[in-house]
Parts: structure tokens; C-alpha cells; sequence
């Protein structure tokens, strides 16, 4: 998959005028000068329940490795977050979560130019 085909599949997980969609890496334990894991056990996180599995946490705790996909697919309220060791596991997690949605035409959101 290129990058504008992965463009067009994130696109689709967006329908609403204000969705939005972030895509980032050890974004709370850097921040605190830690490492994910002891971010995640020490301090009060909720997005530790975003991983996508007990076996993604603990590759992400042993390779201090945490890539998130959160996204508002409608409106700024309301979202969907997902948490995987590498970018690649938590893109595909989050393009599994949500089908494509249709636009109110019927057509794939897909193939909305923006």
C-alpha cells in the first residue's frame, strides 16, 4: 500500500464535516521523562486500556514503543483510540475497528476528495 491508498483508507474511518484523526508516538511518557510502562503503572493513565492486546502492551513496555491512532469520526466528541507497539499494527487496528462508511449518498467515503 502507498501512502496515497493509506490516505484514502484513513479517510474513510472520517465522515463528519469536523472529524479528525492523530496518529502518535509515546505521547504521554515522553512528555513525563518515562518510560511507557512505568507511565502506564505508575502514573494514572487512562489511555492505557487503549492496546490492542496484552501481548501488543508488553511489546510496547519492552521496546518503550507506543504508537496511537485516535480519531473523531463524526464530530470533535466522540472518538476511537488504539494502541500497538508499531505504527503499523496500531494503523491496521484502527482501519479493522471502524468499516468504511458510507456517504450520505451512498457512495464510499473513500473517494472523497477533500
Amino acid at each position: 500500500m502507498n501512502i496515497e491508498e493509506l490516505e484514502q483508507k484513513l479517510r474513510g474511518l472520517l465522515k463528519g464535516e469536523f472529524a479528525s484523526l492523530h496518529i502518535s508516538f509515546n505521547d504521554s511518557s515522553a512528555l513525563n521523562y518515562v518510560s511507557v510502562e512505568k507511565f502506564e503503572t505508575e502514573f494514572s493513565s487512562a489511555d492505557a486500556d487503549d492496546w490492542i492486546s496484552e501481548e501488543e502492551r508488553q511489546k510496547g513496555y519492552a521496546s518503550n514503543s507506543k504508537w496511537s491512532v485516535q480519531w473523531y469520526p463524526d464530530t470533535p466528541i466522540g472518538s476511537y483510540c488504539v494502541a500497538a507497539s508499531t505504527l503499523v499494527g496500531a494503523l491496521e487496528a484502527a482501519l479493522a475497528l471502524t468499516p468504511t462508511r458510507p456517504n450520505e449518498d451512498g457512495s464510499d467515503s473513500t473517494a472523497q476528495s477533500k
